[in-house]
């Protein structure tokens, strides 16, 4: 799969059980979700944990996510702060 697809291309087809669409969107964001994590979260195994959750998150509330209401980054980064 090409990196050039946005967040909402690959997001429509995670909804469809695409599972190298979420293997792409991972890799896009886990720099960054990793670092924010890491921000609040002081133990390797809470980090980690997290991130794994809210990644599991964006896979099972795929078909939910709405582009009208918030950007992907937005999206999904609120589901890590509150997890």
């Amino acid at each position: 799969m090409q990196m050039d697809h946005s967040d909402i291309e690959l997001m429509e087809r995670i909804s469809k059980g695409d599972q190298q669409a979420f293997a792409t969107l991972v890799n896009r964001h886990l720099p960054k979700a990793n670092a924010i994590a890491r921000r609040t979260l002081t133990q390797n195994q809470d980090i980690e944990e997290a991130l794994q959750d809210s990644f599991n998150k964006v896979w099972v509330n795929a078909k939910k996510f709405n582009s009208k209401k918030a950007s992907f980054g937005t999206w999904f980064y609120r589901i890590l702060v509150n997890t």
